[in-house]
């Protein structure tokens, strides 16, 4: 089938889209613009200082530092399944704020020249972002950045201009300029997608340019999805409502914060990361601790259907069954645990009847594996003798 009748196809779809088309597309445009693209779902990393993999650019950084040679084939795109557990407490609040996602990106590490890099990237880009049928686009560029204004001028975005759209690498010692390619919604701006350009060598005003010029991106293909669809948050697409179709009853941001952790549990148990004490494996019982949880404050909540219409709603390669199983054991686990502290912060209660110093903290976490937040649970569960 020819690229104008896909474009012609897409342009008039009335079914909604999801992320799976979404992946579809930018892999038919990003290869016609001579792009390898390849899937990984593997969030494991070589990447010494990281747990997960953080985006689709982790596993070129020392390429584009230029401390090792690029692949073979220099253009490349991707669709990188990646973790983030910073910021835990966003989850569920922002719409966009997601534990595990799959990032989109496109990457070159051998272009002659700035306008060269700029002219691929974002026409790229752009193209992807309109064969997926998003309107209002916005590109964001520094003030400076002619070369990327002269790209942007015979294309759709309308032209932002923002002096935080820099580029500084202080560990490689390079930086350059991002553009921000987005929509504007009721005058809203949202990012969609990332690009990074690294032009020189150098960090300040002595900083020279380089004749070959790299660029890295990132697109979160949940946003794209809901951009696709005229959403104006990612929980709004159809797979994350029917994960949460038995949490009708809970407000609606409970319910997306429960239905990303378990998204974030089956995508880590996909991986074979099971909950342990080893850093990474920490992070995966955080994540299975904060189900728990939820199910303490929401009796009613039945954990096992919603971990397993998150599975089906988002078409994650891991059994359901395994899944339930690891969630029953940590809840057994967290139960008994929170058996043995409750019995601990009722005696210092009744000893010193007063808030546990930082100290305190540190012993009930390393002892019996419950964070600040649950010990602080307990503590008002004891003062209403709710326990």
């Amino acid at each position: 089938m020819s690229q104008d009748k896909r474009t012609h196809e897409l342009s008039y779809r009335l079914e909604p889209m999801d992320e799976h088309e979404v992946i579809d597309v930018a892999q038919m445009v990003l290869s016609g613009y001579g792009f390898q693209f390849g899937i990984n779902a593997d969030i494991r990393t070589d990447n010494p200082t990281l747990l997960f993999n953080i985006s689709g650019g982790v596993q070129y950084e020392d390429v584009l530092s230029g401390d090792q040679y690029p692949p073979a084939y220099p253009r490349q795109a991707s669709v990188q399944r990646c973790i983030r557990a910073n910021g835990l407490s966003k989850v569920g609040r922002t719409g966009r704020h997601h534990i595990a996602f799959d990032m989109l990106g496109h990457f070159s590490f051998f272009e002659f020249g700035e306008a060269a890099a700029k002219q691929l990237a974002i026409t790229s880009a752009v193209a992807t972002l309109q064969q997926l049928g998003i309107q209002n686009l916005f590109a964001r560029v520094h003030p400076d950045d002619v070369l990327s204004m002269t790209v942007l001028e015979g294309l759709e975005p309308t032209l932002l201009v923002s002096e935080d759209n820099t580029h500084v690498c202080n560990q490689r010692r390079r930086s350059g300029t991002r553009v921000e390619l987005g929509r504007i919604t009721d005058g809203v701006t949202t990012e969609l997608w990332n690009i990074v350009f690294t032009t020189h060598e150098g960090i300040d005003e002595k900083r020279s340019p380089l004749g070959i010029v790299a660029f890295d991106s990132g697109a979160s293909i949940d946003r794209l999805t809901a951009a696709a669809n005229g959403l104006s948050t990612d929980y709004e697409v159809a797979s994350w409502v029917h994960a949460r179709r038995t949490l009708s009853g809970l407000d609606e941001g409970t319910a997306c914060r429960i239905t990303d952790f378990a998204r974030a549990a089956a995508v880590m148990v996909s991986c074979d990361v099971m909950p342990g004490p080893k850093a990474e494996q920490y992070i995966v019982r955080k994540v299975f601790a904060e189900l728990v949880r939820a199910r303490l404050h929401a009796p009613e909540i039945i954990m096992d259907a919603v971990i397993r219409d998150t599975i089906q709603a988002h078409g994650l390669a891991v059994e359901p069954e395994r899944v339930v199983g690891i969630y029953r054991s940590e809840e057994d686990r967290f139960e008994r645990l929170l058996r043995q502290g409750t019995r601990v912060v009722m005696k210092g209660m009744l000893r010193h009847g007063e808030q546990p110093t930082e100290e305190d903290y540190g012993d009930y976490k390393q002892t019996y594996g419950l964070d600040q937040e649950v010990v602080d649970w307990l503590l008002t569960a004891v003062s209403n003798q709710d326990l």
